[in-house]
């Protein structure tokens, strides 16, 4: 069973266990060691009642803590990881991509960062140089939204599609 549970609908999240990791979960100071679990609900009646067999009756408010749309995302993307896409033949990196890598150095906390670049280590040529430049790109938009550059490292995905690099949390 994992130490937080979050209950999905509609695009919200809330807290239905783990009450006590709270200030650590929205402040993003979690200990590595806790786990977080989401699970998707078909209504709001369903998040309830998951708060309610989670929590002991005597403590139940009136509702379950809704988590702010920008927290979940980045507890989502610490979970699932991040992805960054690019126009064909372009190394611009977007304001949703400014956004994506602020959201993943947030999640980084001493842990690695992985860029998962399509193609192969060795390979040249023009597709293989505007990969290198997008990864190093990431890299510094990452370092500058506070992730630490010796935790970044590269892998690659021959079957990852071409125009797009994901972000994985690995451990330290």
């Amino acid at each position: 069973m994992a130490d937080i549970t979050l209950a999905q609908f509609g695009g919200t999240a809330w807290l239905v266990q783990g009450e006590q990791h709270i200030d650590e979960l929205l402040s993003n100071r979690l200990a590595p060691e806790i786990s977080i679990e989401i699970r998707a609900c078909d209504s709001q009646s369903e998040v309830y009642m998951l708060w309610q067999a989670f929590c002991d009756p005597a403590e139940i408010g009136d509702m379950p803590w809704a988590i702010h749309p920008a927290v979940f995302a980045r507890i989502r993307g610490a979970q699932e990881g991040f992805c960054v896409t690019f126009a064909p033949w372009s190394a611009q990196v977007s304001a949703d991509a400014e956004q994506t890598l602020m959201l993943a150095a947030g999640t980084a906390q001493g842990r690695k960062l992985v860029l998962v670049l399509p193609g192969e280590p060795a390979a040249s040529g023009m597709e293989a140089d505007l990969t290198r430049l997008r990864a190093a790109l990431l890299e510094r938009g990452l370092a500058a939204a506070g992730a630490a550059p010796e935790n970044i490292t590269r892998s690659f995905d021959p079957a990852a599609p071409p125009d797009q690099i994901s972000i994985q949390n690995s451990h330290p």
